[in-house]
């Protein structure tokens, strides 16, 4: 079963209804307290994260910020998007015109989308599926 506040939200989509999370993440958190026995404030403490940056959206302007950022010096990047697949748009983007000013050639949606992901650090946190 799920033993984290993530990991409830995944298979029962607690906190993403219209509210976001506002009325039932601390019921939740309760629930999940008295069931695996751990601390309340462990629970809340692991739904946070601390990072450097943050990006919301990992389409063609996240995933392009998130490069640039990485290549100006910044350590800890997370990449958060709503979708089960980095890329937005862009794998349904089949004509051309993408890459010219970052790769210095024009390419369709998916290669973009392709080179992109070959460039992202490894060290990147991306979050797909996140509300």
């Amino acid at each position: 079963g799920a033993s984290t506040l993530d990991g409830i939200k995944r298979r029962c989509h607690t906190s993403m209804g219209q509210c976001q999370g506002d009325f039932c993440t601390a019921g939740t958190a309760r629930i999940l307290s008295e069931e695996t026995g751990r601390p309340l404030e462990q629970i809340l403490e692991d739904a946070m994260i601390s990072t450097e940056l943050l990006i919301v959206g990992a389409g063609a302007a996240g995933l392009s910020g998130a490069l640039g950022a990485a290549k100006a010096g910044v350590s800890e990047i997370v990449v958060a998007d709503t979708l089960p697949y980095p890329g937005g748009i862009l794998p349904q983007c089949l004509h051309r015109g993408f890459g010219l000013s970052l790769y210095g050639r024009e390419m369709t949606g998916p290669e973009f989308l392709e080179e992109l992901l070959k460039d992202i650090p490894s060290g990147l946190d991306l979050r797909m599926e996140t509300r």
